[in-house]
Order: C-alpha cells, then sequence, then structure tokens
C-alpha cells in the first residue's frame, strides 16, 4: 500500500462509521541480526482480527511504495475492511489487490459528525511511478540506495521461531553442509524474470533429494534480484528438511569438525627413550611440569616446560657511518653512468689528448655557428656576467659558496657555464664535471635545452639531464647534468665519483629529499677536500646554511628585473567594485559553521583596513579563504584586457583539479573563450610536448593564459610574463610518521614564494601581479 499514513487514517474512519471500538496495539521488541532491533506490532480490531507488522520493513520499504504484511494474516481481515460499497469494481478485486499491495487509498475528510471516505480504486503499481520520477530527476545513487533498502526489507522474517530458527541470513550454509553429508551435488538454479525492465524481479528454483524421506523436495523463492531469490529458495527447502526431521533447529553454533571429535587414544613410552629425554632435559637445565595445570577448557594446549635460559651472543661492534664515495674524475671513467669507459673515442685516449681537444672544440665553436655570436651578446647582457670572474675564483678558493641572485639575473643557466668554460680554456677540461640539481622535472630538462641551445650544441653534447624513466647523458668529459633531487640521491647510493662540482639550484624550497641530501653533502665536503658545493637561490636564508656548513663563501649578485606593480585582494574588489554573487546555500553554510564554535575557523577575510571602505570589507566577508573566486579571475581579466598592454598572463593555482575547472570556466567564457586567447595549462601531469607550448610566443593579436602551480614559480622562465594572478595557495606533500603515509594538503604560500611569483611579471617590461589573498 502506497501511504502507511493515509490507511491508519482510514481505517480509523471506518471504525468510527461503523461504531467500532478504536483498535489495540502491541509492541514486541525482536532482535533481527547484525546488532539491530525490530519492533513487531499486533493490531487487533473488527472482531479480533489481527494485523502484524515490523516497523524496520516498513520505514525501508516507504521510499518503494510499498507496505509488506504478514504471510498468515487473515483474507477475513480484508473482507472485513472492505465492507463498503463500490461502484468500480467488485469487493472480491479489491481483496486481491490489496493481497497484493497495490491499493491506493486516499485520506478522509471529516464534516460534521460524519466521515466522508473517498472512493477506493486500485492503481498501478508504485514502483512504477517511482521509476517515473527517477528518469525526470536522473537518481540514479537513490535507485541504488532504495535497492539497497529493499534488500533488507526483504530479509525480514516473523515466523523464523516456528521454523526452527532458520532465516535468510543462515539457510543457505546449511543446505550446503546437508548436500555434503548427503554426498549431493549443489544443483543449478533456474532463475525466471518477472516483470518489465524498469520494475524487474526474478524468480528461482531448485529440487534436491531428501535421503531419509526418499523423495525429491521442490522450492520456488522470489526477490529483488537473483541473490536475493536464491536465498529466498533455499530458506524454503531447509525449512522443508527441519518440519521433515532431516536438519536439527538452528543453535547459532557451528557444527564441530570431525577431527575434533576423536577420543582421546592411550600412548605408552619406551623406558629407554623416557629415560633419554630427562637426561637430555637435565642437561638443558629445563625441568618439565609433571602435573598438567588446571585449564578452563581441556582443549585449551599448556606448556610443560616453564623455565628457559636463553642463550646470550656478544654484542658485535658498531659499524661507524660510511660517507658516500667520492673521487676526482679519473681517466677511462664516467661520472654520469658509474662505470668504465670500454668503447667510444674516449676509451683509449689520454687526458692531455682530451684537455686539448676540448679547447679546441670551444675555440672553434664560433666559426662553425654563426648565430651563436648573436646568443653569446644576448648572455653579456645578462646581470650574472659582470661577476663572472668573481664566481669562478670564489668556488676555486672555497668548499662551499653561497650565492644570492635575484629574480632574472640568470644565475642557473650561466654559472654551470662559467665553471666548464674556464677548466676547458685553461686546458683543463677532462677535469671538469658539474651536477646541477632543479626541484622539479620540467626545470630540469628546459634548463638543459635552454644551456645546450646557448652553446650551440643539442641536449647530450656536453649538457644532459636525468630525471625519473627519462635520461639523455652527455659526454663523460668536460660536461654539465641537469637532474632532480630524486636522482641525484639515488646516484649518491653507488657514490659520486669524477663529479668536480655540485650545484643546488633553488635552495629555499625545502622538502625531506633536499635536506637528507644536505645532510650527506655535508659530510661529503669535511672528508674530502677537492669537491666543490655551490648553494643558489634568490630568496636565501644565508645565516642558517653558514651555521649549518661552517666556512662559506657569499656571492650577492643584483637583477635586471623592472618594476613590478602589484596588488591584493583589498585593492582588486576596489579598483574592480566587485561584488559577490548571492548564494543563499554558501551564506547558510557559511553561518553554520561560525555558530559551531569547534567546527569555526578564523577567516582573516573579515579583517579589513577600515581605509578600504565599508563596500570592500562586505565584500571579503563574502569571499572566505577555502573559495577560489573564478568570476573574480574573469573581472580581472576583462580589466587586463583593457588596459591594452601586450604580454602574457600567468596564473598560479594549487593543483590540477584547480587548473582544470578555471580552464573549463574561461573556455565557457564568451570572451575569453574565443581564438583572440590561448589557454595554456603546466603541470607535471602535462606531456613534455605540451609544456613546451608554453615558453612559445602566441601569434599576433593572441593572448596567452597560462595555468600552473608553483612549477612555473623557479627554475623556468617564461620570457614574454606581464601579469601574474596569484591565489596564494601552494600544493605541499606531507608525511604522518604515525601511520607512515604520505598526502598532499593545500596550505598558504610563504612570503617568500610572493616574491618569487611576483617576479615573473618583470622580466620584458614593467609588469603587474594580483595576489588574491590580504
Amino acid at each position: 500500500m502506497t501511504d502507511p499514513e493515509g490507511i491508519k487514517t482510514w481505517v480509523y474512519s471506518y471504525l468510527q462509521s461503523t461504531k467500532r471500538i478504536a483498535p489495540e496495539y502491541t509492541f514486541i521488541q525482536k532482535p533481527a541480526g547484525r546488532g539491530q532491533l525490530r519492533f513487531i506490532c499486533e493490531v487487533r480490531a473488527i472482531r479480533d482480527y489481527i494485523m502484524l507488522a515490523a516497523t524496520g520493513a516498513i520505514f525501508r520499504l516507504r521510499r518503494n511504495r510499498q507496505l509488506k504484511i504478514k504471510e498468515g494474516c487473515s483474507n477475513e481481515c480484508c473482507t472485513g475492511l472492505c465492507k463498503l460499497s463500490y461502484p468500480r469494481g467488485s469487493r472480491s478485486s479489491i481483496c486481491s489487490t490489496l493481497e497484493k499491495g497495490e491499493a491506493t487509498f486516499s485520506t478522509p475528510t471529516c464534516s460534521g459528525n460524519s466521515w466522508n471516505t473517498s472512493e477506493v480504486r486500485p492503481t498501478a503499481p508504485a514502483r512504477d511511478r517511482v521509476n517515473a520520477n527517477n528518469n525526470d530527476n536522473s537518481n540514479y545513487i537513490n535507485r541504488i540506495y532504495d535497492q539497497k533498502k529493499l534488500e533488507e526489507a526483504e530479509e525480514v522474517d516473523l515466523t523464523a521461531d516456528i521454523h526452527g530458527g532458520w532465516s535468510m541470513e543462515n539457510a543457505k550454509s546449511r543446505l550446503n553442509e546437508y548436500l555434503q553429508a548427503t554426498k549431493q551435488e549443489m544443483g543449478k538454479e533456474e532463475y525466471t524474470a518477472l516483470g518489465p525492465d524498469h520494475n524487474r524481479s526474478y524468480a528461482a528454483e531448485l529440487t534436491i533429494y531428501a535421503k531419509g524421506l526418499r523423495k525429491f523436495l521442490c522450492a520456488r523463492g522470489s526477490g529483488s534480484n537473483k541473490q536475493m531469490a536464491s536465498r529466498a529458495c533455499c530458506l524454503s527447502l531447509v525449512r522443508q528438511l527441519f518440519h521433515a526431521g532431516e536438519i536439527e533447529a538452528f543453535t547459532g553454533e557451528k557444527k564441530k569438525k570431525k577431527h575434533d571429535e576423536v577420543p582421546p587414544t592411550a600412548v605408552t613410552v619406551d623406558p629407554s627413550l623416557e629415560h633419554s629425554l630427562t637426561r637430555l632435559l637435565d642437561d638443558l637445565g629445563l625441568q618439565p611440569l609433571l602435573q598438567p595445570p588446571k585449564v578452563s577448557s581441556p582443549d585449551q594446549p599448556y606448556n610443560m616446560i616453564t623455565h628457559y635460559n636463553l642463550t646470550d651472543f656478544e654484542e658485535s661492534p658498531k659499524q661507524p657511518p660510511q660517507l658516500v664515495a667520492w673521487c676526482p674524475p679519473q681517466p677511462n671513467w664516467n661520472p654520469w653512468t658509474g662505470c668504465n669507459i670500454d668503447e667510444g673515442p674516449y676509451a683509449s685516449l689520454p687526458p692531455e689528448q682530451i684537455n686539448a681537444q676540448l679547447a679546441e672544440e670551444h675555440a672553434q665553436m664560433v666559426h662553425r655557428n654563426p648565430q651563436l655570436r648573436g646568443i653569446l651578446e644576448d648572455r653579456a647582457a645578462l646581470p650574472v656576467n659582470a661577476y663572472q670572474q668573481s664566481v669562478i675564483e670564489t668556488v676555486r678558493l672555497n668548499q662551499v659558496t653561497l650565492i644570492r641572485g635575484e629574480t632574472g639575473c640568470g644565475k642557473t643557466t650561466q654559472i654551470p657555464q662559467f665553471l666548464l668554460d674556464s677548466f676547458i680554456q685553461a686546458g683543463a677540461g677532462a677535469e671538469c664535471a658539474v651536477l646541477v640539481t632543479q626541484p622539479r622535472r620540467i626545470s630540469a630538462i628546459s634548463l638543459a635545452e635552454r644551456v645546450a641551445f646557448e652553446r650551440g650544441e643539442t641536449v647530450g653534447t656536453s649538457v644532459g639531464y636525468s630525471v625519473r624513466f627519462e635520461s639523455v647523458l652527455p659526454r663523460p668529459y668536460g660536461s654539465i647534468l641537469f637532474c632532480t633531487v630524486g636522482t641525484m640521491a639515488r646516484k649518491m647510493e653507488s657514490g659520486l665519483r669524477g663529479i668536480s662540482h655540485i650545484i643546488v639550484d633553488e635552495i629555499h624550497e625545502r622538502d625531506v629529499n633536499t635536506d637528507f641530501m644536505l645532510v650527506l653533502l655535508r659530510d661529503m665536503i669535511a672528508a674530502h677536500s677537492g669537491l666543490r658545493l655551490v648553494l643558489m637561490s634568490a630568496t636565501i636564508d644565508t645565516s642558517m646554511f653558514v651555521d649549518y656548513f661552517g666556512d662559506c663563501a657569499i656571492l650577492d649578485i643584483e637583477g635586471r628585473t623592472h618594476p613590478v606593480d602589484y596588488y591584493f585582494l583589498e585593492d582588486c574588489i576596489e579598483m574592480l567594485n566587485y561584488v559577490p554573487p548571492c548564494d543563499e546555500r554558501k551564506r547558510k553554510r557559511r553561518l553554520e559553521a561560525s555558530q559551531d564554535a569547534e567546527i569555526a575557523e578564523e577567516n582573516c577575510n573579515d579583517i579589513c583596513d577600515p581605509k578600504y571602505g565599508s563596500a570592500v570589507a562586505n565584500a571579503m566577508r563574502e569571499i572566505t579563504e577555502k573559495e577560489v573566486p573564478f568570476d573574480l579571475v574573469g573581472r580581472l581579466l576583462e580589466q587586463i584586457a583593457s588596459m591594452n598592454i601586450p604580454g602574457s598572463i600567468l596564473v598560479f593555482l594549487p593543483g590540477w583539479n584547480i587548473i582544470s575547472l578555471l580552464r573549463k570556466f574561461l573556455q565557457a567564457h564568451p570572451r575569453f573563450g574565443s581564438t583572440d586567447y590561448l589557454i595554456l595549462p603546466l603541470h607535471s601531469q602535462v606531456p613534455r610536448e605540451d609544456q613546451r607550448l608554453v615558453f612559445r610566443s602566441p601569434p599576433p593579436g593572441v593572448t596567452k593564459i597560462v595555468l600552473s602551480t608553483n612549477i612555473a614559480e623557479t627554475s623556468i622562465t617564461i620570457n614574454d610574463v606581464v601579469f601574474v594572478i596569484d591565489f596564494c595557495l601552494v600544493r605541499m606533500k606531507l608525511f604522518t610518521a604515525r601511520n607512515n603515509l604520505t598526502s598532499y594538503s593545500t596550505s598558504w604560500a610563504s612570503k617568500t614564494n610572493l616574491e618569487q611569483r611576483r617576479g615573473r611579471a618583470g622580466r620584458v617590461r614593467p609588469g603587474y601581479a594580483f595576489h588574491l589573498c590580504r
């Protein structure tokens, strides 16, 4: 029946109209398995007619518009309820409809002292109407939820006690045990589909042989799916076997295995063997317990030997910590592969001849490539070129050198070349092998390609890179290798033999691998005086590294960046007269969270300088720190377009999911989704061929918008960037020692990160940076 409340009202109205007494209710609490309790309600009315229903079953089936009544309920009850006159349809048809659970009763209305009951008529099954609603609302999850609740309701059994306690939860396993005991194979169940496709149910049929009865037993069960139909069929067979005396009642205990029922057997021991065992125990100093101890269960094992004498082993001497193996460049040794040079032109050449060959190639490099002159002029124009001799002398005289160079000075690409060219020009090119670490894959690969381009070579000649799953190694003598920190740590396992200089770039980006690498490098510096270590960054805390490494040389290099005007969230809202869109659901959630003292977090956007005015303060309160205001980004891009300043736009986002969402938002925008704008993502998941697109200049009249994580914050340079939009967020990898798991967390970027991101906008002309935080 579709409406339990309407049915209850209809019954009361009928009893009043026939001058019957009010029904009597009796509630019985009964466990239903799975740690749940169900309540059985008995309703007595109309000549002691009894109707039973379980509250759990009615509640769970209400979503499917069905009402399950106990199987043994008399049809006379339906007859008593249907003694009204029905102009449409006979009483028998209504009773049959009631038995199927498909009748609909409308709620009666009261007029004065009389009750008027509307016509009771059979309607279409309720599940058809639910299915139609699901199609309209696309409630796929609701249908799965309804199916699960329906299966739980089908397991409700109020008559298990009179059938030996066998229910759908334990019947199938007992049937399998019976078939195994009688040496029968589990027959193949035959399934029959019932009903239309949108309201499909199944019936299962199975036949077994009852050995004690010497006849076959057949059963048929139905359910909402094949599994429920099979369980209902097995339940019917088990109950038949129980009433026939073939199986016992369900006791809740598992049947004991046959090997547990084996009776004890007396064993005699040869006296000589007993004497040998006694003598052995005396020699070992073990005294057996002759009387068995008292145990709570005879199945509980016990140990007859209570005293143990463990052998003490001598403590081994502690092994001293081993340093990472290192030696200066050696003949016939490839530092990048960590093995001897067995073939090739360098396998048989002496070091003197290799030095002369490298010096000759370097001298003729400009004559062979006329385009290299223009590249050398561009390199000479970089700010770091004025410090070339200072860098070379400082690194030569000091084991550890700290270089603090401003953004855009060219330190990452030029300092490795300064060191290599100085050795080649001095006739000692074979004694130089520079290893440069980078925090990210794209940095190592793009820098290797850039440095090789500046030297007029292809990657793999004097410049190479090594990242996870991909390596292009340079020549073994007089070369530079760019690698990630993880690759560097892997190389340390086999040693760093043959490497003369180690450059750790972007040292301010601290993580577990970088700190572990610095620990090993400090020990190597103390043990090997010939190794040179260079630490570089644009924002480095020199005092901390000086205290850690001891005697260090510090070199400051000025940059050549154009001025950058930067604005924060309050300035952007005031500039754009931005008003956040009204969203009642978000506002309600924020209000509920603020009222809960345990969940509430401090929202710094609620704090606004009074100089900005009340309008800006109200707009900031509507933007929580956890939100990513895409509409504000769209307004900023419109403001940038109205400035008519050529240049690309770089947007810093915390992760790939936000990049994808903002990309879809911009592509659906009527203005930025046109061909006048080129939207490019920059992330480690993007293929390398697509990553290179961000370095290329767009066609004339097209504005490039790069959506990037902090991968574009350091090491790589997009030369045509003029505008930076920064969400001030960063995705960090966290390690939890308690459960030994690594996770990623989105947190605020530091002021150092904001300075780095701001510096991306002042490479070619004065730039603008918009930080969406206060």
